[in-house]
């Protein structure tokens, strides 16, 4: 059964290991965003030895472009803030995860498998937010702690929010590599088999409206 967790941040791997695919979260502490290019620059400076003006362990990693404006006198003041699809940055959260031992990544959708896999290895989780919803998660940070890496522009710059209680977010990957989406793939699946068996259809055709035409498909003519 699923539980309800307040976590703060930063976690440790006890913490994080202790969470299941399923569990709500509410966040405390410190958030950082990051999209395509923070990413890639991070890799790379990584890659070269070199130190991030960022501690992303401290944290957790949103995969966030957030609406920022600037007040009169020189602070920051977020508008919104919604999560961007997260697969995308598999393979260098993959590099971050086992190169950082960052544990608490948020974003959108799921991760592919090398992600999956850092995160067993490291003791780490990812959490899914829901899509829409930019202008509530905005109301629930805090404090702009911090930018780096503005030449980056707006949306791709690392932001650092404070937050007291940020959620609800799901486990949707936990450190065993238990994936909700994975599962409900599967649930899905077998459910639709079950249909077409009690329907008395092939489920080994692939069918499509005519006169729909698409290669390497056969259809049914009726």
């Amino acid at each position: 059964m699923s539980k309800t967790v307040y976590l703060d941040l930063p976690a440790s791997e006890e913490q994080v290991r202790a969470l299941e695919m399923g569990d709500i979260i509410y966040l405390r502490g410190t958030v950082f965003t990051s999209r395509d290019r923070a990413y890639a620059r991070a890799v790379e400076l990584l890659q070269q030895g070199q130190t991030l003006p960022m501690d992303y362990t401290q944290g957790a990693l949103w995969h966030c472009g957030p609406i920022m404006s600037k007040d009169e006198d020189g602070s920051w003041r977020l508008e919104v803030a919604g999560s961007t699809t997260s697969s995308r940055f598999s393979a260098r959260a993959a590099y971050l995860i086992r190169a950082l031992g960052q544990r608490v990544t948020l974003g959108k959708g799921t991760m592919n498998p090398e992600a999956i896999e850092a995160m067993k290895e490291v003791g780490a989780v990812f959490l899914s937010s829901t899509g829409g919803c930019a202008a509530l998660y905005a109301e629930q940070i805090r404090r702009v702690a911090g930018v780096h890496w503005l030449d980056l522009e707006m949306c791709d710059a690392v932001w650092e929010f404070e937050t007291d209680r940020m959620g609800p977010f799901i486990v949707s990957i936990d450190a065993r590599g238990n994936s909700l989406y994975e599962a409900k793939r599967r649930e899905v699946r077998e459910k639709v088999q079950d249909y077409y068996s009690r329907a008395g259809i092939d489920g080994s055709y692939d069918y499509a409206y005519l006169p729909k035409r698409t290669p390497g498909r056969t259809c049914h003519n009726g």
